[in-house]
């Protein structure tokens, strides 16, 4: 085979090809929204993150924020688009648990989620003023 040849064939064969990586899990965001929306409607008061991710078909919840990451920055409007949804979809499940902490009777989840978000519980005590120390050594002051 010569090098023309060669080439023409190269091209027809890799012009199929995925351009580089898994290809992506959903190629239609109304595909996605549609799992999104069934996963909220079978398990509308305890949905969890871990769930989500395994209901949609990745592998672990580090697998679904990849693909967002992935999809945030390529810059495409449909790639945007697929992060979009599930970053809206992951604020819903944070929502149900936000407000099953303010309806709650303990302060404990409150105090758990201000701290996850860097607020603090800690008391800084300041001090201020002179301090004098008097050594007393067989009964005579230095």
């Amino acid at each position: 085979m010569n090098c023309t040849l060669y080439i023409l064939w190269y091209n027809a064969t890799m012009a199929n090809k995925h351009a580089g990586g898994r290809p992506p899990k959903y190629s239609d965001p109304a595909i996605m929204q549609a799992a999104i929306d069934s996963y909220f409607s079978s398990n509308p008061s305890k949905p969890t993150i871990v769930g989500f991710a395994l209901f949609l078909g990745f592998c672990d919840r580090q697998s679904l924020n990849d693909y967002v990451n992935r999809n945030a920055h390529e810059g495409e409007d449909q790639k945007e688009e697929f992060a979009c949804i599930i970053k809206t979809a992951i604020s819903r499940i944070e929502q149900v648990h936000e407000e099953r902490i303010l309806t709650s009777n303990t302060p404990a989840g409150s105090i758990f989620w201000l701290k996850n978000r860097n607020w603090s519980d800690r008391q800084d005590q300041v001090h201020s003023g002179n301090v004098t120390i008097t050594i007393v050594e067989d009964g005579n002051e230095t």
